[in-house]
């Protein structure tokens, strides 16, 4: 975990956590040399083998790199840290996340982490709707 004011790969100065998942955690940052926020996602090693998940994350920021749609926010760099940790910039969306837009209580990391319950809360009120 990252705390405020670390500076990752000396190009981002940690703002805050955004929000964690099964795969990682996501922070608010400041680009330093053009001073706007984006959202940096780390990734939480996973198996045995960390040449596998380095390459399936690559694989994953090549692309979406390649997207282009108003619905989809951009990719704006890859890289693996010294430290050997892998992340990833995109644009940062400033506003609620999808639990708030949908009005679920905030998802808990730490007791959520696949975030099943809120997707099959999702799914029962939309078929309650049709």
């Amino acid at each position: 975990m990252l705390s405020d004011g670390a500076i990752l790969d000396g190009k981002y100065e940690i703002r805050g956590r955004l929000g964690a998942g099964g795969m990682g955690e996501v922070y608010l940052a400041r680009r330093r040399m053009l001073g706007d926020d984006v959202a940096v996602k780390l990734v939480r090693p996973s198996g045995p083998d960390p040449g596998e998940w380095r390459a399936r994350f690559l694989r994953e920021a090549r692309a979406c790199a390649q997207l282009r749609h108003p619905n989809i926010v951009a990719v704006l760099d890859f890289n693996i840290a010294p430290d050997d940790q892998p992340y990833l910039v995109m644009e940062y969306l400033n506003g609620p996340n999808l639990a708030q837009e949908l009005g679920f209580a905030e998802a808990d990391p730490a007791t959520d982490v696949d975030g099943h319950d809120a997707a099959d809360k999702l799914m029962k009120e939309w078929a309650a709707a049709r």
